[in-house]
């Protein structure tokens, strides 16, 4: 796996809105770095799981940002991310959270993610908006002994404009100018016969 890399000025992304599904492109005017240190406000008993820490301080605070960011653990909490608040990420279709039959179904521990030098593994997306405005994450203590996790979370404040002229829009949508596609809140689950 390549090492992680903030968006940079200059490139263009693909931002789906996830409550209308409208596609819209947008450039990456400039960034600002960002560095936010959360520690859990309780210390969280052995073979336990938290309660919820919404970290609205993320939000962003006008429309024209959009914000990167990944995170690093500290101590050997099991860390879950749930974005929308009401929507647990990174499990699979058919399990999509960690119950207390298998705690070890979409969470990132400190070998996953350090504190130190945080995983492209744990990228999220803020925007201003709808329901992806701030996280909220939960720990589960898989030890003997109380913790009190923290993460250091990181982030590119991202000022995006609008993409105006028409022959780069076309050779957006045609691929012929790379961009990356903005994921909120992962892809959903979907049951059907086919695919």
């Amino acid at each position: 796996m390549s090492e992680f890399e903030f968006l940079k000025p200059g490139y263009f992304v693909d931002v789906v809105d996830p409550d209308t599904n409208i596609s819209r492109y947008r450039q990456i005017e400039s960034i600002e770095p960002g560095r936010y240190v959360h520690t859990w406000d309780e210390a969280i008993a052995a073979g336990s799981e938290s309660s919820e820490q919404a970290l609205d301080d993320l939000k962003p605070l006008n429309t024209a940002y959009l914000y990167q960011c990944v995170f690093g653990i500290k101590g050997p909490a099991f860390v879950y991310l749930n974005l929308p608040l009401e929507t647990r990420l990174w499990g699979t279709g058919k399990k999509p959270i960690a119950t207390s039959a298998n705690r070890r179904i979409g969470h990132l521990t400190q070998e996953d993610s350090p504190f130190e030098n945080p995983s492209g593994r744990s990228q999220f997306f803020l925007m201003k908006g709808g329901s992806f405005e701030y996280p909220s994450f939960s720990a589960y203590n898989p030890t003997h002994k109380p913790i009190v996790p923290e993460l250091d979370i990181r982030l590119a404040r991202c000022r995006l404009s609008d993409i105006t002229d028409p022959a780069l829009m076309d050779k957006l949508s045609r691929s012929l100018v790379p961009s990356m596609p903005v994921t909120f809140g992962g892809l959903p689950p979907v049951r059907s016969g086919s695919g």
